[in-house]
């Protein structure tokens, strides 16, 4: 939690809202959520619902922000045809930044190959500066 200021520094994607085949089912990926680190609309965040447990991997669609720093956001998944106050909790129509787990620092992703007679897995993580690891399981 130090280094990446969130109780859930690594998550894993269930089911894809969103629009990509970096967002796909089974990927990991390393979170951040740093004080400093400002949300805008496009982003993708990691966020809960109050009294659930489950993450939601959504798009930021609109940000408030005020002068004294206050920021609200609204999200929707990218296959969704209504933005996601209808999962908030009820009363809640915009997300606050203590919803947010965090945003997407780098990706691992989740391979799945055949290496001669014995089915294998393996993970090759990247971020923003490249290559971290390729890793056979």
């Amino acid at each position: 939690m130090v280094l990446t200021n969130t109780a859930n520094p690594i998550v894993v994607l269930l089911s894809s809202g969103i629009d990509s085949v970096v967002y796909a089912p089974g990927n990991l990926f390393l979170l951040t959520n740093y004080c400093s680190e400002s949300i805008r609309a496009g982003d993708i965040i990691v966020f809960r619902i109050q009294g659930r447990g489950l993450f939601i991997f959504h798009r930021v669609i609109r940000v408030h922000e005020k002068e004294n720093g206050y920021v609200k956001f609204l999200t929707k998944g990218d296959f969704n045809y209504v933005d996601d106050r209808g999962l908030y909790a009820p009363g809640q129509v915009w997300l606050e930044k203590k919803d947010v787990v965090g945003k997407i620092h780098s990706i691992c992703w989740h391979v799945d190959h055949h290496n001669g007679r014995t089915p294998s897995t393996g993970l090759s993580c990247f971020d923003s500066g490249g290559i971290l690891c390729i890793k056979e399981l």
